[in-house]
């Protein structure tokens, strides 16, 4: 896993979006099956959805990260849209650098370290 999966795009106003999967189950398959259910990104055959522990990415960023980017998660609930379903388990990464921020590559580093496992984003 690279760290530059973990880094915020221009759109996402240093906030990428995640997933809460204890909201969904509290079996992490179950979780990762709900999240494929409400996900509102077309997933590619080869992508993987990755599994953090919050805690984890807060403490690791903190002790080893560079001063001002105190990364959390902040559970974001979103409301059905379109023909998109509600997706309650939706959450920000917060304070994550931009691409163009100096601290990008240290902090998305940090952040992969903290990946407890990978999953097939497609079933």
């Amino acid at each position: 896993m690279i760290g530059a999966a973990f880094i915020s795009r221009p759109m996402e106003d240093n906030s990428p979006s995640v997933n809460w999967l204890e909201v969904l189950s509290a079996d992490v398959e179950t979780a990762i099956a709900g999240v494929r259910a409400v996900t509102r990104l077309r997933y590619g055959g080869r992508d993987r959805l990755a599994r953090l522990n919050a805690g984890r990415v807060r403490r690791e960023v903190a002790a080893f990260g560079p001063p001002g980017w105190p990364v959390d998660v902040v559970h974001d609930p979103l409301e059905p849209e379109g023909d998109w379903p509600a997706d309650p388990s939706h959450a920000l990464l917060t304070n994550v650098p931009a691409e163009s921020d100096l601290d990008k590559d240290l902090v998305g580093d940090l952040i992969a370290r903290c990946v407890v496992s990978l999953h097939p984003a497609r079933p």
